[in-house]
Order: structure tokens, then sequence, then C-alpha cells
């Protein structure tokens, strides 16, 4: 890394960044079973599932899951925009 550039956040904090803001307009939960996903929201009662990849590696969803998004390092600063503006994006209303 060069000087004045700073360290990419690590996978649990940009996970604890994610659900501090998903926390602020939905009820929020971790499931973990045989499966894992980082996030599930309660979003117009429905659970959304969101998994936070930071590196590559094989991942399996969740069955009972039938939303779930997965997003990588660069995606999540997008998603967390488009949620705080809570203005339609692509179609889709987030409130």
């Amino acid at each position: 890394m060069r000087a004045g550039e700073l360290e990419p956040i690590e996978g649990d904090k940009l996970e604890s960044v994610m659900v501090t803001h998903l926390a602020r307009k939905y009820p929020v939960f971790y499931w973990r079973n045989k499966t894992e996903i980082d996030i599930v929201a309660m979003i117009n009662r429905r659970q959304f599932g969101i998994e936070v990849k930071t590196s590559s590696g094989s991942w399996i969803k969740p069955k009972h899951l039938k939303d779930v998004l997965v997003l990588t390092r660069l995606e999540v600063p997008l998603f967390l925009e488009v949620l705080t503006s809570s203005e339609l994006y692509c179609g889709v209303e987030l409130n």
C-alpha cells in the first residue's frame, strides 16, 4: 500500500456497517445453520438476505431465502447510498 492510501475495510467491519445502516430502516437478523448469511432483513414482510463477499470463495445460499443479494466490497457503497437516499432505484423502492 502506498503512503496516503486507506486500507480496505475488513470483512467483519464491512458487515457491521451494512447491518447498522439496514437496522435504521428494517428489522435485521443473522442466519447460521448448515448455511450462513451475513444479514437477513425483513422488508415488506419478506425475508431478504444479503451476503457481503470481501474475498473470493464458495458460498451456499440458504434454501429458505428466496431473495438474496450478494455484494462485493466495491458494491457496498453504492447499495448504502441507495438505501440512504430512499429513492427509487431501477424501478425498485427500498422503503
